[in-house]
């Protein structure tokens, strides 16, 4: 190629990771970076072009989305566009991706969704895309189930700065970390604790999306000396705080959730306990790489009881929890994105670079 190769990053969202993530992807040099996003992002260091989007109208609405993502990339003449976010997209069933077809196309999928109507709509996009990206090994092999093979698994990394576990509070602080949604579990959480009878202080950080904070209050009652509520958009800097303060972190999803977990990555960079459930992607990383407890999913009784044990023991990161904790760099993952443009490209070498 006679210049830098140009990408477009397509996000519905800049909440939650969605920003950190499309940070660290625009640091590269090997590429040029143009951004479409929702609103526009003083954090986000590239030319930004705003085109909102929302999923919960019609597909006229989808289609007038993809039709500014055209618009945008022949402006730009861009050689590949990178969908930030799959999952939102996947109820179209891959309509109105060919008019991308002049374009190498990536999406990212957070998460593995069950079911016939999903199982055509991955096939679907697949046969549109050039490659999908997904951040857990029991993803990539449930998606390659249904027959789809352009999948490359890039594990989540955590974005925090890294923290040296040496002691542990008294009593144990526990968080509870992002926003309430109905899939990440924290009803079950909030009645697991009502069987908890050792001391410990519970941090709900998080926009209270789902669970309120009417019904959080109403739900821990029994022992609402022992929680903190910050139910609000979460800073980085408070973030940081946050895990850094922390000694558990806790992550009650529900089975329909099964993807990758910005707050595990987050907690294994600092060495904390990660408690988790059984199921899925996140209960086979705690267990394979013994980064803390899992109990059985959605099951408030068992949830007690592997917190009491969390909160009684003194758990240090063993080898093989480091090795995977050495694992999670952004560079790495970002290292990861520019071989898969390359390779997609043709590039043996960014040209002009």
């Amino acid at each position: 190629m006679s210049r830098p190769i140009k990408v477009l990053f397509v996000d519905i969202a800049v909440d939650g990771h969605h920003l950190v993530y499309l940070q660290n992807l625009l640091q590269s040099s090997l590429y040029q970076s143009v951004v479409c996003l929702p609103e526009r992002c003083e954090e986000i260091k590239a030319k930004q072009y705003l085109v909102k989007f929302n999923n919960k109208k019609n597909i006229f609405s989808y289609m007038q989305f993809l039709k500014s993502i055209v618009l945008i990339a022949d402006a730009e003449n861009v050689d590949l566009i990178q969908f930030m976010q799959m999952d939102s997209l996947m109820k179209y069933f891959s309509f109105g991706l060919e008019m991308l077809k002049k374009y190498k196309v990536t999406v990212v999928y957070h998460h593995f969704w069950a079911g016939i109507l999903r199982r055509l709509s991955y096939r679907l996009i697949d046969r549109k895309i050039n490659m999908a990206v997904v951040h857990t090994q029991a993803n990539a092999d449930k998606i390659k189930s249904y027959g789809i093979n352009k999948i490359r698994k890039f594990k989540y990394p955590a974005f925090g700065q890294e923290e040296d576990r040496s002691v542990f509070h008294k009593p144990r602080r526990l968080l509870a970390f992002g926003d309430t949604r109905y899939d990440k579990g924290l009803d079950i959480l909030l009645e697991a604790l009502k069987r908890v009878d050792e001391e410990f202080i519970l941090y709900i950080a998080g926009k209270d999306t789902y669970f309120s904070k009417e019904y959080i209050i109403s739900q821990s009652k029994q022992y609402k000396e022992k929680i903190r509520l910050d139910l609000q958009f979460i800073s980085d800097e408070r973030k940081e705080k946050y895990f850094a303060g922390t000694d558990i972190v806790i992550l009650p999803y529900r089975r329909i959730f099964d993807g990758a977990s910005g707050p595990l990555g987050e907690g294994v960079i600092k060495e904390k306990v990660i408690v988790g459930p059984g199921h899925g992607s996140i209960g086979r990383l705690i267990e394979e790489n013994h980064l803390g407890y899992i109990f059985d999913s959605e099951d408030p009784d068992s949830l007690a009881k592997v917190l009491t044990k969390a909160i009684q023991s003194e758990f240090v990161y063993d080898k093989t929890a480091l090795e995977y904790k050495d694992t999670l760099s952004p560079e790495r993952m970002r290292r990861e994105y520019e071989n898969l443009f390359q390779d997609l490209l043709k590039v043996s070498q960014f040209s002009g670079l």
